[in-house]
């Protein structure tokens, strides 16, 4: 008896985790409907990165800062970063920008949007990549 009842819980706990995992969480802005940024190193060195947002209908302005990290002596350092104000409810970057090689690199983009009234900021940070 013992044994199906420790067999029901577990299956039961298996049940409810992939369940549970299956479930894809998103925030919930109220100016913005997506923030993306793409972020490689090609085998020259070169890094390529792009920002993109576009904003609800009712968004007046957005500023996109984007700062390229690298990791050094265990925490991430800023070593270059842009920023650009856009009119509109779309705003678009790209820029490339050679690298050291034997560190490893990453993005990271902070967007605000604002619809004359209110400011919403959001921000993504890319998977890290190695040169």
């Amino acid at each position: 008896m013992y044994k199906k009842v420790v067999c029901l819980v577990l299956l039961l706990m298996l049940c409810i985790f992939s369940v549970a995992s299956a479930i894809e969480i998103s925030p919930m802005w109220t100016l913005i409907n997506n923030v993306t940024n793409y972020f490689s190193i090609d085998s020259g060195g070169i890094a390529t990165m792009i920002a993109y947002v576009h904003g609800k209908r009712d968004v007046q302005k957005i500023i996109l800062s984007n700062f390229l990290q690298r990791y050094e002596n265990n925490e991430w350092v800023t070593i270059k970063s842009w920023s650009s104000e856009h009119n509109g409810d779309w705003a678009g970057w790209e820029k490339r920008y050679a690298v050291v090689s034997g560190y490893t690199y990453r993005l990271v983009t902070y967007c605000n949007a604002y619809d004359g009234t209110n400011w919403e900021m959001a921000s993504l940070i890319s998977n890290p990549q190695t040169y």
